[in-house]
């Protein structure tokens, strides 16, 4: 599925809601996992770690585009940042799953 939207994809062997993952993240922290990581690791890793998007900014989005796929074994995490896109989705009833509190918009 992730292939037929033409995104770019990030592969990563585990999922963001690991809790072995969260609790190692943590624990070794962001600023040590870049340094120690290879580029083509840590490329895949920084979009795993909770609240990268404010301690990236921009950098990823540069890198992949404002929209792109992070697939795990668990899941596959669509990244949105363009807005005509976030507008397309809520404004469709249908073909998208909602959570409760988009719904109540």
């Amino acid at each position: 599925m992730a292939q037929k939207s033409n995104l770019p994809i990030v592969f990563s062997p585990f999922s963001a809601n690991n809790p072995a993952y969260l609790i190692f993240a943590s624990f070794v922290g962001y600023d040590r996992l870049s340094r120690i990581l290879p580029t083509f690791l840590w490329d895949r890793m920084r979009v795993m770690i909770p609240g990268w998007e404010f301690r990236d900014k921009h950098t990823v989005m540069t890198r992949l585009g404002p929209n792109f796929i992070i697939v795990t074994p668990k899941d596959n995490n669509y990244i949105i940042a363009d807005p005509d896109v976030v507008n397309e989705i809520l404004v469709r009833k249908t073909g998208f799953g909602r959570p409760d509190i988009a719904a109540r918009m």
